[in-house]
């Protein structure tokens, strides 16, 4: 599973999105038009309609290119393969 990135000590919180637009944003992948979790396999076409690009790393593995910041993937891929929302794994700023 990809990591989210990790801010650097350049990047301030005013430039960091918000718990909400990035509980928003996984939530726009994750959830279908029927407003039900989308399986496993439907996953990584609701990424790349967010905007995601999807390759193949050199050990076979998929690479994430160009996610958006408000986006968490481990969020993502959290809420779909445990059922759940994915707010609940997305933590407030401290």
């Amino acid at each position: 599973m990809a990591s989210d990135r990790h801010l650097s000590d350049a990047d301030s919180e005013r430039t960091s999105p918000s718990r909400e637009e990035r509980v928003a944003a996984a939530r726009t992948v994750v959830y279908g038009d029927d407003e039900e979790l989308i399986t496993a396999e439907e996953l990584d076409s609701a990424l790349e309609e967010y905007g995601v690009g999807i390759g193949e790393s050199e050990d076979g593995l998929p690479e994430y290119l160009d996610v958006p910041r408000e986006l968490s993937l481990s969020a993502c891929h959290m809420a779909v393969d445990l059922r759940r929302d994915p707010a609940e794994f997305i933590a407030p700023r401290a």
